[in-house]
């Protein structure tokens, strides 16, 4: 079973899938791009240096258009990124703003 993890909170996420794939879990964590270059909480680079290198962080670059939608909770269209992700994963968690966009990829 593969896992997508989607989120603002790359360091919640980052632990989480992290945790699964340590236990045999296939887990993967998509952020945005925005969020791997400024140093904030939400980069995994807060855990240790080199942790958004790591093998199961996936950056993708947001469409904003989508991201406006999911916020009024509407079910847009799917971007490429949400079909390549729907595509190869069984579960879909979202964290924050994406939980609309969690039930899209999966409906």
């Amino acid at each position: 079973m593969k896992l997508a993890w989607l989120g603002n909170l790359g360091n919640v996420g980052f632990n989480y899938v992290r945790l699964l794939n340590t236990g045999g879990i296939e887990a993967r964590l998509y952020l945005p791009q925005v969020r791997l270059k400024a140093l904030s909480s939400s980069n995994p680079e807060n855990e240790y240096q080199g942790a958004s290198r790591e093998s199961f962080i996936h950056p993708f670059s947001r469409n904003y258009l989508d991201y406006f939608l999911n916020r009024l909770g509407i079910l847009g269209p799917l971007s490429g990124y949400e079909n390549l992700i729907g595509n190869g994963s069984g579960i879909v968690q979202a964290q924050t703003c994406y939980e609309i966009a969690a039930l899209r990829i999966k409906r």
